[in-house]
């Protein structure tokens, strides 16, 4: 059962210090491809690539996860329209640049055992110890990458911190965490469990009450701000949340979701706009 006790992180931000505690459960979403146990918090993913993220530089090892599924679904929904622009902006081959609209990404659940040292980005102890610039706005900069984030990724590993949990720039609950280690052997595999996800990017005429339509972006202008997840193993999502293993635990089978922070003050009800003939649309009230 997921349990909102079980991440130690001070909600007043003073103290810095924070831990997922033994029991926590994790989201993920990979790659079909590396989507396995053994792979989904190893860190190896990013070793390859030459890509600088948040909080890591060219072929640095880290694990970026979440303790809320829309967080995992809106970061990779932003990323996605963030590829299909720059690949426009390079003119890289057409194929390539529609593949990016529309994705297919296997969201990973599980418990871990614990992660201890690591250390709350939006708090004071990080602007006192390490970088006064990061509060207020700059805590959820919303480019992919930031070198206030770099420079503060680089301080943090060499005082050997285990990673860093942050707030969403895409999502305005709960948190993410980039971990920096292989904690594979902190997963419990008694928990592990795995679903196939297709995400979309829309077009800026679509009709939230309408499935979703096909978006060619050299014909059509995206939506800046939302887009469409729909979950494709719908027997292992219900199972999922029977066994209340899925935060927020309300959470529709599909759906049009903001890829931006917003104030949602029923929530999830606010934050998802299922495409079932309801007139309501995901933003706050």
């Amino acid at each position: 059962m997921y349990n909102d006790k079980l991440y130690d992180i001070d909600a007043t931000r003073l103290r810095g210090e924070a831990a997922i505690l033994n029991g926590a459960y994790l989201y993920r979403l990979a790659s079909i491809t590396h989507c396995k146990m053994e792979d989904v918090l190893s860190g190896r993913g990013t070793l390859k690539s030459r890509d600088r993220g948040r909080f890591h530089m060219r072929q640095q090892q880290i694990s970026y996860c979440a303790n809320n599924v829309l967080v995992t679904f809106a970061e990779v929904l932003f990323h996605m329209y963030d590829v299909v622009l720059r690949r426009l902006g390079q003119l890289q081959p057409t194929r390539q640049v529609r593949e990016a609209v529309r994705v297919k990404r296997c969201l990973a659940i599980f418990r871990v055992r614990g992660v201890s040292d690591l250390i709350l980005l939006d708090s004071e102890t990080v602007q006192i110890e390490f970088d006064p610039r990061i509060r207020g706005a700059t805590v959820v900069y919303p480019a992919a990458t930031y070198e206030v984030f770099l420079q503060f990724n680089d301080k943090v590993r060499e005082v050997g911190k285990k990673g860093i949990v942050y707030p969403s720039a895409r999502h305005s609950r709960d948190h993410c965490f980039a971990l920096f280690d292989d904690e594979t052997e902190q997963v419990d595999a008694t928990s592990f469990t795995t679903m196939s996800v297709e995400l979309s990017l829309i077009r800026e005429d679509q009709n939230f009450n309408d499935p979703v339509q096909p978006c060619n972006p050299y014909e059509h202008k995206l939506h800046a701000t939302m887009g469409h997840y729909r979950v494709l193993d719908n027997t292992v999502f219900a199972q999922a949340k029977a066994d209340r293993i899925i935060n927020p635990p309300d959470l529709p089978s599909s759906g049009y979701i903001d890829f931006v922070r917003r104030l949602y003050r029923t929530y999830p009800a606010q934050a998802v706009c299922p495409n079932s003939g309801s007139s309501a649309r995901g933003t706050s009230a």
